[in-house]
């Protein structure tokens, strides 16, 4: 069984390109899948966009987690936030000093933050 999934740039490209209709509009491919990453792929323990992102601990760590590393892009979030989704044991996250909306042109991974904060 696989535990690490990479990604290059020009693919994620192509999966924010990618469009589904749902009810309240469209959500983007790469949306959908980060939700496929949290929750059906729950043997992947790592998973790389533009750094790696330590999957098994988002899932299972609590009731703090420590993100601040600045490693984190806007890519990197919703992954993030689809996979703190699943971990209902945590409190507080700390994700400053990462750029998670490309210097404020792109707000997809503060949504996905957003749902896990209901």
């Amino acid at each position: 069984v696989a535990s690490k999934l990479s990604i290059s740039h020009g693919e994620v490209r192509k999966l924010a390109l990618m469009a589904q209709e749902t009810e309240g509009g469209m959500k983007r491919g790469f949306t959908l899948f980060a939700q496929a990453c949290g929750i059906h792929l729950i043997n992947i323990s790592e998973v790389v966009i533009s750094v790696t992102i330590d999957a098994g601990t988002i899932r299972n760590k609590g009731p703090t987690l420590n993100l601040s590393s600045g490693r984190y892009g806007q890519e990197d979030v919703i992954i993030i936030g689809e996979l703190l989704k699943q971990n209902p044991s945590l409190t507080a996250v700390d994700l400053s000093n990462n750029d998670l909306t490309k210097r404020g042109s792109d707000l997809r991974g503060m949504e996905v933050l957003a749902e896990w904060l209901q």
